[in-house]
């Protein structure tokens, strides 16, 4: 039996915890692992339960020092031959809660293309991960993507830890369904000729709203029967700087505000066609979602997104609201059949290269591979990180 501890930064509605929930969905059912996990955030939308694991919470910003103690103590006591670290503030807890000669898998989800719209929380863990990624204790760092790999690695990340397994998709899950689909368009309030396109992420500078926007107001003029679904976190009549923004490009009602939504297959299905307009991305999940359903996208070019879509869907480059408009017209007038055909050859390519089914086995064999008895297990040489010019620091940590 293989026990693994899983810390994680949180347990809300996001691309990391979303695909550590679906892992241990298949991983719990192997009868040679047992997993637990560890939130340092209260809260958690997903059901635990359902699938066996069991979760402990650390609230780790109001326990400060105390919490650490209290996870170290935790850790210690379920004995693992695994911890495993998701995200940045999961994968430092995890190096320093981690008993002697237990090794340390971290799993970084985020890409470096834009540090400065992050918190400066964010950039700190990040600096200090560079220098704790050189240690012995930690053993192997995941990486979602190939763009997240590189990116770490040269700004001073331990290249020879680095391991890329992207996230893998559920495709019974998200699969096309066109009952489901008929029945959320009523539902919406979306007539037959509405031609839908949807964006889903939360509200931050990232993900680059204004842009996305700015872009419709253009495909709008071009193409009147267009409508857009948002959703997401603070995506809602409350954010009056979302609702300013729709206003002064005159789109406020042709755009839907959902909010933080539950079934995200249903939402999909009601798609005409996905949009990601976001500056920096790692391994953006909504594009393998939408693909898996069928529904073809258009893309900014940032972290691996050109290669989930690979020739299924148009890439533009990130910020410029005309290439983006270009891209989501020409779609949208296209003849169904067109786009039928495009979304058909997407979820094929997302079934044959982003499986669930792959990430679980590139995991298991990560994990099988690192848990063998500590006196046999050979040591590693601490090694210090790749060194880093000031200008390349000071550009990547500057607010």
């Amino acid at each position: 039996m293989i026990r693994i501890v899983h810390v994680t930064s949180g347990l809300g509605v996001g691309g990391a915890e979303t695909m550590l929930y679906r892992l241990l969905g298949d991983l719990a059912s192997n009868a040679n692992q047992e997993h637990f996990v560890i939130t340092l955030t209260p809260g958690c939308e997903f059901n635990f339960d359902r699938i066996g694991v069991k979760v402990r919470v650390i609230d780790l910003k109001q326990l400060g020092v105390l919490g650490l103690l209290t996870l170290r103590r935790i850790v210690h006591s379920l004995r693992p031959d695994i911890v495993q670290g998701w995200m940045y503030h999961g994968n430092i807890a995890a190096t320093f809660s981690a008993p002697s000669g237990v090794p340390v898998v971290w799993g970084i989800h985020h890409s470096l293309h834009d540090l400065c719209n992050e918190k400066r929380s964010i950039r700190a863990l990040v600096r200090l991960g560079k220098w704790l990624s050189g240690y012995r204790r930690t053993h192997r760092i995941v990486y979602v993507s190939e763009a997240s790999r590189t990116h770490h690695i040269s700004y001073g990340y331990q290249a020879t830890k680095a391991v890329v397994i992207p996230n893998g998709f559920d495709c019974n899950c998200f699969r096309p369904d066109p009952i489901l689909r008929a029945a959320t368009r009523l539902r919406l309030g979306v007539e037959p000729y509405h031609l839908l396109v949807g964006s889903f992420g939360r509200f931050h500078p990232v993900k680059d709203h204004k842009t996305l926007i700015r872009a419709f107001a253009q495909v709008v003029e071009r193409i009147p029967t267009a409508r857009l679904a948002l959703a997401g976190s603070n995506i809602d009549v409350s954010n009056d700087e979302l609702v300013s923004l729709l206003a002064l490009h005159g789109v406020a009602d042709k755009v839907i505000l959902l909010g933080l939504c539950g079934d995200m297959p249903a939402l999909y299905n009601a798609l005409d066609l996905y949009v990601l307009s976001s500056l920096s991305e790692s391994f953006p999940n909504v594009l393998g979602e939408s693909c898996a359903v069928g529904v073809p996208c258009v893309t900014t070019d940032v972290g691996d997104a050109a290669r989930i879509v690979e020739g299924t869907g148009r890439v533009v480059p990130p910020g410029d609201a005309r290439a983006l408009a270009q891209a989501i017209a020409v779609f949208l007038e296209q003849q169904p059949v067109h786009r039928i055909a495009a979304g058909e050859r997407a979820r094929t390519y997302i079934v044959t290269h982003f499986s669930l089914a792959a990430a679980v086995s590139a995991y298991n064999t990560l994990y099988e591979g690192l848990a063998i008895p500590s006196g046999e297990r050979v040591a590693e040489t601490e090694v210090q990180p790749s060194p880093i010019s000031d200008e390349d620091e000071s550009r990547n940590l500057s607010a």
